[in-house]
């Protein structure tokens, strides 16, 4: 994440180019499916809390199929923006040869002799209860429910099935403005000078997204802006649902953008993360045990922020108390939530 490619995709300016920016920078185009193990979904003893739904909230960064390996298959989890969640049995190789079939492999244009593009390099039990596997990780495939590069928008406004007719009115209100659209992540993204990323489309199944990558820094007096989810800070989104929708708020998009530009050629920086307390279920634990107290209160602030997230993310307290108790070894441990 410290590459610009890494701090684009968090809204983020900045990000260090070179060798490990232009490897990360093909990670979106062609790829048909993401493969996992189960340490990556979620942290140990996710498979019994029924509320965990990966460390990504709704809209994840995959937008293709999504295979986790693991010992304790589950029924798939459909999620917002194309990803669907398989959780497969790692020790089947029935289930190795269903991840290549469905992902439809072929080789990525850019690199002929990729291994991850023969069927023959399928995830085996090795890769269960792992994190990201480096040459298995991704397959490549051509369907339009997969991250696919596009020679501009005009040949993405074409394959569009979902929201077209948004897309066609929303594209001439930015590019009355100084934006200059190109395809990034396999989507519309609307850049300044430098190549410095402003606001990206994105389609939903439930609605379009225009998502100001610095939205938090926006002047918006009407709550046009919709945030990310707690695991994000700096961008922001509209939505709409239909052309009206686009066409009603054309001078706020206008406008948003005017200051988003402004934002960007200044360097503005992001505003500090708003303080958060700690979900009470962790409040009540830490103050009956000193032992597990002494030991949260030596994490890092971003160690104890990822737990606090993750318990409080749950919606019923005992669901909270579960997490607590899946987590506390850890933390007496002096681990992060994803430490290994």
């Amino acid at each position: 994440m410290a590459t610009r490619f890494g701090r684009e995709m968090l809204g983020e300016p900045g990000g260090s180019e070179g060798l490990d920016h232009a490897m990360a920078e093909r990670h979106g185009p062609g790829i048909g499916a993401e493969i996992m193990g189960a340490n990556k979904f979620g942290p140990p003893g996710w498979q019994d809390d029924p509320e965990w739904r990966g460390w990504w909230g709704d809209d994840t960064p995959f937008h293709t199929p999504t295979y986790v390996l693991t010992h304790r298959p589950l029924p798939p989890m459909e999620m917002e923006g194309g990803t669907t969640f398989h959780f497969l049995d790692a020790t089947s190789s029935n289930e190795s040869h269903a991840i290549a079939s469905a992902s439809n492999p072929k080789p990525c244009p850019a690199d002929t002799s990729s291994p991850s593009a023969d069927p023959a390099n399928s995830p085996t039990s090795s890769a269960a209860d792992r994190g990201h596997r480096g040459p298995v990780a991704t397959l490549t495939a051509s369907t339009r429910n997969h991250m696919e590069h596009y020679a501009d928008v005009d040949a993405y406004l074409a394959a569009s099935e979902q929201w077209p007719d948004e897309i066609a009115v929303l594209r001439p209100i930015l590019l009355a403005t100084e934006l200059e659209e190109k395809i990034k992540w396999g989507k519309p993204c609307y850049c300044i000078e430098d190549d410095a990323n402003v606001v990206l489309i994105q389609e939903f199944a439930d609605h379009l997204a225009l998502m100001f990558l610095q939205g938090v820094l926006l002047d918006d007096p009407d709550g046009l802006l919709h945030d990310q989810g707690p695991n994000t800070h700096g961008p922001r989104r509209m939505k709409f649902s239909s052309t009206d929708d686009v066409e009603n708020d054309s001078t706020a998009i206008t406008e948003f953008v005017r200051q988003a530009i402004g934002h960007t050629r200044a360097g503005t920086e992001l505003p500090e993360r708003p303080d958060e307390h700690l979900a009470p279920e962790l409040v009540e634990r830490l103050a009956s045990d000193p032992d597990l107290a002494e030991a949260f209160n030596g994490l890092t602030p971003g160690r104890q922020r990822e737990y606090n997230l993750h318990i409080s993310a749950a919606k019923r307290s005992e669901t909270r108390e579960r997490r607590i108790d899946t987590v506390t070894l850890r933390i007496l441990g002096g681990l992060g939530l994803r430490d290994r």
